[in-house]
């Protein structure tokens, strides 16, 4: 590719991420609207396995991503009471004896831990004056303090510090029982010389006075003993830390120390810092962030699934909330666009045999960052390389953190980019730690590629959307034919991928009969009511016509596989023809089988693809398919643009080398692709385990009718990609049925993919895909009336 040594970003001045997909589309121009904020979580700026080299040409991607608008840091500081991974200038593991001793001696035991909060402040400082100095268009750099390595540090040093106060009143003690011994032996000596005297009057005198003399001491004495009694209670006490008033006191006086030096800091150097849970906004981003919201701080391997749970029912709390955000804590990189309600013509069905059905508008975004930090040194400590940092052992117990955690968890590592664009479509981008490790990030081509996606159209069904796959497609031309803009450089769509269920089978999948096929004699008479009062040369009243009598003859169940195959073979060419006639990968267009068509079809040893298949051969264009033998050809992919999966109950294809070009040239890539419509496997799981069957970089798939994206770990610092398409046809009986789960989301997906362990995606949600389609519908009809006036004329 060319351009390999430019770094991401490149020089253009560049929207949000996909910029142009859903905004003007047709313009050409290079906007400056939206936002694209880098989220850098669990960066440990002062641990040992910190890669410098790594977090530089992160920083050099950030300096030249000139659309960037905002920086969030995440999990800065370390916890102090683990000084195994605390780096060189915290700590003394390659010191020798003699430096040692000397920086004992140089620093009390009870300033240890103060001097070494200095210290990570001080690194903290140094890491943002540089990211205020090499990033200076970002336009907001928040710092979040809220971390579980906060509250342990917090928690050890105030413990030291209540330690030092029974140690002081220890001291108390010691002295007021030293005094107290010492007035004891002298009432002992005055007790007996008080005896001593004799009763003579001449001596009553002697007597009045040593006798206030040993009362004094004896007063002396009690009230010691008192002071005593109050000290050891006061000892104590204070091993209940909590409910002491001088524990809360401690402990407020020292919280506000430390929020007060980051905020002095913070202020100085015009940094935001957050110290708990908070909703920032990153210029029309607002972004609900929170290092865990978990209950606990250890992180949990299933995190995604009760994240997504926790937001189902809940509009009131997000309300104006375009992303729920959690940090890198749990190493689940994880992204899911969700509807938040069905619209009650959804959940009546009124959305059944209807053109344009209504949808809902309203979607949130839930993602689980990255944790930026390097797995290959992490692992030295899990597999007992470190030992002499664990005593001869390894991370257990008192010895571990949440990195090792997240290791031992089979976590993920890299860098999550949010981006919104003008139209307030949310997209995410995610890099593996490799790519900034060998420095492969900066090798980024000239051009990007898209390519668009969908899954489970369910043409033919009763809840079909053609006026939302008719907007699909007609992005999808536009992505074609004119070039947008992707990390501040060109971008243009050339292939497409459909993962399944596109057709409809009612005759044998469905068992209900409810299918609503209204009274012909009933239609005509409202139909010549409507015509009678129609005004032809009304764009409105033309469009509003088509489109009821279209509804009509909606109406009831297609039963007929040939009329359903013969929709899916126009829709399918409806993609391809621009495909082929834009520059050339290889793979214009792939596509497999999905569980709906099969249900009828397998028996018969058909597929929903078969005859769109033969119209690609009847046009010339050459087709690969999967379960076809090929051990009689010499290439059997030579002059094929055309991918077909599935074969038998296997609805999957795998194209090891995806984003070659005609000639066999890199476009992108090559990604090792598979998509399957539906592996089992409950969640996540049947995606990923597709994927690491075949070694997959990215896995796409279908059928649940949600749009989901984990990654998972396939090496250190690398990952695979499992993405699961959502669905363009409407709420159905069987999402009703299901009625525990959040509501399906309808989206189509836009992707680039430069490398493996790079990463794009942009989810469009079916409302604003309808919105194209009504446009398409009306210029039509501005069009037939335009032909009209001109006959007329």
């Amino acid at each position: 590719m060319a351009g390999q040594d430019r770094p991401a970003g490149g020089d253009c001045t560049p929207d949000a991420s996909l910029e142009g997909i859903v905004g003007k589309h047709t313009s050409g121009e290079r906007h400056t609207s939206g936002s694209r904020v880098y989220f850098l979580s669990e960066v440990g700026y002062d641990t040992a396995y910190f890669n410098a080299e790594a977090y530089e040409r992160l920083v050099e991607v950030m300096s030249s991503d000139k659309g960037l608008t905002g920086i969030l840091i995440d999990g800065a500081v370390t916890r102090l009471d683990r000084p195994e991974y605390l780096n060189d200038r915290l700590t003394f593991w390659d010191k020798s004896e003699e430096e040692c001793k000397k920086a004992g001696e140089a620093v009390p035991n009870k300033e240890q831990y103060k001097m070494m909060m200095d210290v990570q402040l001080g690194i903290v400082e140094e890491r943002l004056k540089e990211l205020k100095s090499r990033v200076p268009h970002a336009g907001k750099v928040v710092l979040s303090l809220h971390s579980d390595d906060i509250q342990y540090t917090v928690s050890a040093m105030l413990n030291e510090m209540l330690i030092r106060c029974q140690a002081a009143i220890g001291d108390s003690i010691t002295h007021l029982k030293s005094k107290k011994k010492s007035i004891q032996s002298d009432l002992k000596t005055m007790q007996k010389e008080y005896a001593c005297i004799g009763d003579l009057p001449e001596q009553a005198q002697q007597r009045s006075t040593l006798k206030g003399k040993i009362d004094l001491r004896a007063k002396k004495v009690d009230g010691i003993e008192n002071k005593l009694q109050d000290l050891y209670q006061e000892q104590k006490l204070y091993r209940e830390k909590r409910v002491r008033p001088a524990h809360q006191f401690f402990t407020q006086r020292f919280m506000n120390e430390i929020y007060g030096k980051y905020r002095e800091m913070c202020d100085r150097l015009g940094v935001e810092l957050v110290t708990s849970q908070s909703v920032v906004d990153f210029r029309g981003m607002v972004v609900d962030y929170a290092h865990s919201r978990n209950p606990t701080w250890n992180p949990v391997r299933t995190r995604d699934k009760a994240l997504v749970k926790s937001v189902h029912g809940k509009l009131a709390k997000y309300e104006g909330i375009d992303v729920i955000l959690e940090s890198g804590h749990f190493g689940i990189g994880y992204k899911q666009l969700q509807k938040v309600r069905d619209h009650p013509d959804e959940t009546n069905f009124k959305n059944q045999s209807s053109y344009d059905p209504e949808t809902c508008d309203r979607h949130i975004t839930v993602v689980m960052a990255l944790p930026f930090e390097d797995q290959r040194l992490i692992g030295e400590y899990v597999k007992g390389r470190k030992a002499v940092r664990m005593s001869g052992g390894k991370p257990m117990n008192t010895r571990k953190i949440a990195a090792t955690d997240r290791y031992n968890n089979d976590g993920v590592a890299g860098v999550t980019v949010l981006t919104k664009d003008e139209n307030g479509i949310v997209g995410t981008e995610w890099i593996q730690y490799q790519n900034f490790a060998d420095g492969s990030v900066l090798r980024q081509p000239e051009e990007y590629t898209i390519i668009c996606a969908s899954s489970d159209e369910h043409i033919g069904s009763p809840e079909e959307s053609p006026i939302v796959r008719d907007g699909w497609v007609e992005l999808y031309r536009l992505l074609v034919k004119n070039r947008t803009y992707f990390r501040g450089r060109q971008a243009a769509a050339r292939g497409y991928i459909n993962a399944g269920d596109v057709a409809e089978a009612n005759s044998r999948k469905w068992d209900h009969r409810y299918h609503e096929k209204r009274d012909p004699h009933e239609l005509m008479r409202e139909n010549l009511r409507l015509l009678a009062n129609f005004r032809p040369d009304s764009l409105d009243d033309v469009v509003a016509l088509a489109t009821k009598m279209t509804n009509d003859a909606m109406g009831g169940s297609v039963e007929s596989m040939k009329v359903i195959l013969e929709r899916v073979a126009d829709y399918f060419q409806r993609f391809l023809l621009p495909s082929l006639g834009s520059r050339g990968l290889k793979w214009a267009h792939v596509c497999t089988t999905g569980n709906h068509a099969d249900a009828v079809l397998r028996d018969l040893g058909m597929r929903e693809t078969d005859f769109f298949v033969q119209r690609l051969k009847a046009l010339g264009v050459g087709v690969y398919e999967v379960g076809k033998p090929d051990y009689f050809k010499d290439d059997p992919q030579r002059g094929a643009r055309v991918f077909v999966g599935g074969y038998s109950n296997s609805r999957g294809l795998n194209i090891p080398d995806y984003g070659l070009d005609i000639a066999g040239n890199v476009m992108f890539g090559p990604i090792n692709l598979v998509v399957q419509h539906d592996p089992k496997g409950s969640g996540m799981s049947g995606v990923i385990g597709a994927g690491k069957n075949a070694g997959a970089d990215v896995t796409l798939a279908g059928h649940t009718h949600d749009n989901r994206m984990k990654l998972y770990r396939t090496d250190d610092n690398r990952f695979g990609v499992a993405y699961k398409l959502a669905t363009l046809q409407g709420v159905s009986p069987t999402e009703k049925y299901y009625s525990y789960s959040v509501p399906r989301t309808q989206a189509a997906q836009c992707l680039v993919m430069p490398m493996p362990g790079d990463f794009s995606e942009k989810a469009i949600p079916a409302h604003y895909l309808r919105d194209i389609g009504r446009s398409v519908l009306r210029d039509d009809a501005s069009s037939c009336l335009e032909e009209k006036r001109k006959r007329g004329a």
